[in-house]
């Protein structure tokens, strides 16, 4: 777990967990995300909240000390930041050094579903983000081999060993080093909307409102036809949808179960039971179209 004056440390330069970020393969978050972090300072704080956040941090020693055990070898902590010798921006915090080799460890904590995520002990199939991840610490520290201890839900300890890709480190440090410029020069990254990231970084940009009103460039008209648009489809559908499914249901009658012919499955009649639910109280902006606004 990374201490307060190692955070904010990681503001003079770009880390391996930035890197598959900052390639956009990440898929929690965007370049934009790390670009806030290092001008603004801006962090995504429920991040570090999370259980699953806390748990790989008490873990983490444990799965280490266990992949050194199973091994066969000896590790140690990296306690200081490494800086690659040419790039003073391109740093890395690692998890342990595999002791008398130029090897490197990270170590992950993945829940039960991540599994498919990961492919057999003793091979480098792992996922992307991981594998950029460890490319970046190769780049730095120039050593040719990472291994990978991934605990997979609680219960299973995979180990992978990532071989050094001398051609996708210089493609990753190209990419960077863009990243970095943009980041001296203040330029602000464009947002990806698509992206999962994209609700938090809003309320994290955009916090409170100013009261104003803003006349939107042209290009909202185009927007806001397509957003009518795509919502009458989701409308028709969903009627669609369950049109179809009262067909069905008509059909089974009081039977249990209705077939499809020629034994390609079919459909289950099962009683659906809803308890109520409290919602936890929050509050955040959102935006609701209306034709009334701007009359005058």
């Amino acid at each position: 777990m990374l201490t307060a004056e190692q955070i904010e440390a990681r503001r003079k330069g770009i880390g391996g967990s930035d890197a598959s970020a900052v390639c956009g393969i990440d898929p929690y978050r965007q370049p934009l995300d790390v670009w806030l972090e290092k001008v603004e300072g801006i962090r995504d704080e429920t991040v570090s909240s999370k259980e699953v956040v806390r748990w790989g941090n008490l873990l983490e020693d444990t799965v280490a000390r266990e992949w050194a055990e199973r091994s066969g070898v000896a590790i140690r902590r990296a306690n200081t930041a490494m800086v690659h010798p040419d790039l003073n921006w391109m740093l890395a915090n690692i998890d342990r050094r595999v002791t008398g080799s130029s090897q490197g460890l990270e170590v992950k904590t993945r829940g039960h579903f991540a599994a498919g995520d990961y492919g057999p002990s003793g091979t480098d199939q792992v996922k992307d983000s991981d594998i950029m991840q460890c490319q970046h610490y190769m780049g730095v520290t120039g050593w040719g081999v990472w291994h990978m201890a991934v605990l997979i839900g609680g219960q299973e300890l995979r180990s992978y060993s990532i071989p050094r890709d001398q051609g996708l480190i210089d493609d990753l440090i190209d990419v960077e080093e863009s990243f970095w410029s943009s980041v001296q020069s203040r330029e602000r990254p464009a947002m990806i909307y698509e992206h999962r990231s994209c609700d938090s970084l809003l309320r994290r940009l955009y916090p409170g409102t100013n009261g104003e009103t803003l006349v939107l460039p042209q290009k909202a008209v185009g927007i806001r036809r397509e957003m009518a648009d795509l919502a009458e489809i989701k409308r028709s559908a969903e009627k669609r949808t369950n049109a179809l499914k009262a067909e069905v249901k008509d059909m089974i009658g009081e039977s249990a179960v209705g077939l499809l012919p020629g034994s390609g499955g079919g459909w289950r009649r099962k009683l659906v039971e809803r308890s109520g639910y409290e919602v936890v109280a929050s509050e955040y902006f959102d935006v609701r179209f209306s034709g009334k606004l701007g009359d005058k």
